[in-house]
């Protein structure tokens, strides 16, 4: 992603993946920390929910700006690299 090869974080590995309470939660970490690498991120933390073979992502951060929110939609049929490049460049 931007020919940077620690940029970004891989959110496929989850999809359709059983995950125990604590696997979601360093999930979770997982996601906020790789927000947080942009300079422009104050703070961030994310919400991993699954519904039969949908996962939600909702990460909630703060930047100058002031707080926002990225909800990603993870499907097996989705076109997640366009929706990884989007939590990497939100």
């Amino acid at each position: 992603m931007n020919g940077n090869p620690d940029a970004g974080w891989n959110v496929r590995q989850y999809v359709l993946k059983r995950m125990s309470p604590s696997t979601i939660s360093i999930a979770e970490q997982q996601v906020a920390a790789e927000c947080v690498k942009d300079e422009q991120v104050a703070s961030a933390s994310s919400a991993f929910t699954f519904d039969g073979r949908k996962l939600t992502i909702k990460v909630q951060a703060t930047s100058a700006a002031g707080p926002f929110e990225l909800t990603l939609v993870l499907t097996p049929t989705s076109d997640v690299d366009a929706l990884v490049q989007a939590l990497v460049t939100f």
